[in-house]
């Protein structure tokens, strides 16, 4: 189930239209709130029952990593001696973090159905695919030096405290190739303050930032989300418009001047007449109809030859696609249409209430499925449902 109070600060109008990629916004919440997005016990579990190895699994310490091996100790592979089997040693890391290092987990929304679940709602809302790292500190010494990201973040305090400072841009929009050049900001910083429990901080790309823990307990999740930009929409349209004939020219080599301005000109008018709002539309929708659902296994019954529970009760069906899709009539209505996955899909147009339904993304039980198809057999919304499971486009489990 979604989380509201953070659901509510991100996905309201102010934060999209106002907030989003344009400036920082600290969101006060609740002790507690987010607690059933991720907690202590659930860095415990992960890391108790997951074999994870550095660098996905890290300690850092006043803006070093630590080496593995302050935390890890390698078996041999007996299947593959060439490969090692990481095993955490928990007694040195505890000594590693009582001694100030913090803890960073990368991917702990494929480590946890919470956090996964509320990235799927994300993913609906950003257009992005948010991936989620965890930081756990105790003492004073800060994880990294003042830094920027080459993608939004939002801050989840989980549980604890810790102080934030967050800085202007030093150039507009940076890229990743920036790490290097940018220099850090001489000014003051524009908010400073405590992160308490519950808590939200939104940071847009490439402004500056640096955290303290205050020698307690901090816990807190980093979601990132890594928005397409110019350079992203101009590699795709050189791509899809190949059929342009002045994209295909030679460069006037070795041109004299004249050649090269009747060139550029010839180029720049071509991309004049191409590079339009519609163009834009074509580069959103096809990042959207491109998009991946995460991991859903539907054992034991997507295994079985029927592929779905033998019965009709005790089971439910969710969509999974993680992007609105527009669904497009064909044939006089006899047949709808719609790109998912990188895939074109057609349904007889009496599935169309069905499609809508299953969009609304809340779990729906057999008998609920049938009600939104009148008039169609059980065996045939059976035969549709199998049809989407083998595709992806949806997820069934046990009903609750």
């Amino acid at each position: 189930m979604r989380n509201t109070s953070f659901w509510s600060r991100l996905n309201s109008e102010e934060f999209l239209r106002s907030v989003r990629g344009k400036t920082y916004r600290h969101y006060p919440g609740t002790p507690g709130s987010l607690s059933d997005v991720f907690s202590w016990t659930a860095l415990n579990d992960i890391l108790r029952l997951h074999r994870l190895d550095s660098p996905r699994l890290r300690l850092a310490k006043e803006g070093r990593i630590l080496p593995p091996e302050v935390f890890l100790k390698y078996d041999v592979n007996r299947r593959d001696p060439y490969k090692r089997i990481p095993k955490l040693q928990t007694a040195l890391l505890h000594r590693a973090l009582r001694n100030g290092a913090t803890l960073i987990l990368d991917a702990v929304d494929e480590l946890h159905a919470p956090v996964a679940d509320l990235m799927e709602d994300l993913e609906t809302v950003f257009r992005v695919r948010p991936q989620v790292n965890l930081y756990a500190g105790w003492r004073t010494a800060h994880g990294f030096d003042i830094h920027w990201d080459d993608h939004d973040v939002v801050i989840a305090q989980i549980a604890g405290r810790k102080r934030w400072s967050v800085y202007a841009m030093t150039q507009p929009h940076p890229v990743a190739r920036d790490k290097v050049s940018l220099r850090k900001p001489e000014s003051d910083p524009l908010w400073e303050g405590l992160l308490n429990d519950g808590d939200l901080l939104y940071i847009p790309r490439g402004w500056w930032h640096a955290a303290v823990p205050l020698d307690e307990p901090t816990l807190h999740l980093t979601i990132g989300l890594s928005n397409p930009n110019g350079i992203d929409f101009l590699k795709w349209f050189v791509g899809e418009r190949k059929d342009c004939e002045n994209l295909r020219r030679d460069l006037p080599l070795p041109g004299d001047e004249a050649e090269r301005s009747e060139y550029m000109q010839a180029l720049q008018k071509s991309l004049y007449e191409r590079l339009t709002t519609e163009t834009l539309g074509e580069y959103l929708a096809y990042r959207d109809e491109r998009s991946r659902p995460r991991p859903h296994p539907a054992l034991p019954w997507a295994a079985t030859p029927a592929g779905l529970p033998a019965g009709d009760q005790g089971w439910s069906v969710r969509w999974i696609a993680p992007r609105e899709i527009p669904i497009r009539s064909e044939h006089d209505d006899s047949a709808i249409s719609f790109k998912c996955h990188g895939k074109k899909f057609r349904f007889a147009g009496n599935a169309r209430s069905l499609i809508e339904g299953l969009m609304m993304r809340r779990e729906f039980c057999f008998d609920e499925i049938c009600a939104l198809v009148p008039g169609a057999s059980r065996a045939a919304v059976r035969n549709t449902i199998r049809e989407m499971l083998d595709e992806e486009l949806i997820t069934i489990g046990q009903s609750a």
